[in-house]
């Protein structure tokens, strides 16, 4: 594996990450304050997602649960649990995360949590058409996600969007209300505020989505890291996009677009593979 472009790769997602979070924070900060009028309510306004945060929190029984996903057996599925203690302590997670059967016959997997308390869904399909060094790398790149604490920085920037959205609501009802008085010029509404009513939700929301595929891109890269050999999850991701064409074809759907677009939540499958082929050489 080759370490140089690893580090390279895994700066400049940080980068990036780092970027994307600052305008979101940028994007939020001016419309509250475009809104209030006030340093100190928009700094309120501001730390409010990290107080939602910290106290609102949904057990991941709860979430895995809501998907039909049981609790996988550790002595019927003894070698999948040994490959996550494994990955576990490589990752240096305070806690194993706990193993859920998803009732699906697509290669499907999720993360949810962070190091102390998080559970990893895998499906039925993904267990009956991946081998063992394939399931492997799909597994450390779910235990990626809860080492680098994805689930929680997403949960914080979905509360930010939540509350932007609610404060442009709000903008728009107050603008709706008061088209009659603006329309006999005895009310006027700044041009700022309206077009941060307008796209400050949207805009955000593209600035997450962004984030997202970095969270995979960078997911990957660790899941490397861990395994040491990044033709696992290549190799994985190959098989698994593989099997979606073929869902699709039959449903009379040809054309698989390969692109990564602005409202993906993931990278494209072959995007993914040709960044981990160039770390294998």
């Amino acid at each position: 594996m080759n370490k140089n472009r690893l580090k390279y790769h895994l700066l400049r997602l940080r980068k990036q990450n780092l970027l994307l979070l600052l305008s979101v924070a940028l994007v939020s900060g001016v419309t509250a304050f475009l809104f209030f009028k006030s340093i100190l309510l928009t700094l309120l306004f501001l730390s409010t997602p990290f107080f939602f945060a910290k106290f609102y929190k949904i057990s991941k029984h709860v979430t895995l649960r809501a998907i039909a996903a049981k609790e996988l057996g550790r002595e019927r599925f003894s070698k999948i649990y040994e490959m996550v203690d494994l990955l576990a302590i490589k990752a240096e997670l305070n806690y194993v995360p706990s193993l859920y059967l998803i009732p699906s016959d697509l290669p499907n997997s999720m993360a949810i949590g962070d190091s102390h308390e998080s559970g990893i869904g895998i499906s039925y399909g993904l267990i009956n058409h991946l081998n063992t060094f394939e399931l492997y790398g799909v597994l450390a790149h779910e235990i990626s996600h809860i080492k680098n604490q994805d689930y929680k920085t997403l949960k914080l920037l979905h509360i930010s969007y939540a509350m932007v959205s609610l404060l442009s609501f709000f903008v728009n009802i107050l603008v709706l209300l008061s088209l009659p008085l603006v329309l006999m010029g005895k009310v006027s509404i700044g041009l700022p505020i309206l077009l941060a009513a307008l796209f400050a939700p949207n805009f955000i929301q593209l600035l997450i989505l962004g984030l997202m595929r970095n969270y995979e891109y960078n997911a990957d890269l660790t899941a490397s890291q861990l395994t040491g050999d990044p033709l696992y999850l290549a190799s994985a991701l190959l098989k698994i996009n593989e099997f979606q064409r073929s869902r699709l074809k039959n449903f009379l759907i040809h054309r698989v677009d390969d692109e990564t677009h602005w409202l993906d939540t993931h990278p494209s499958s072959l995007s993914r593979v040709r960044r981990l082929y160039k770390l294998s050489k």
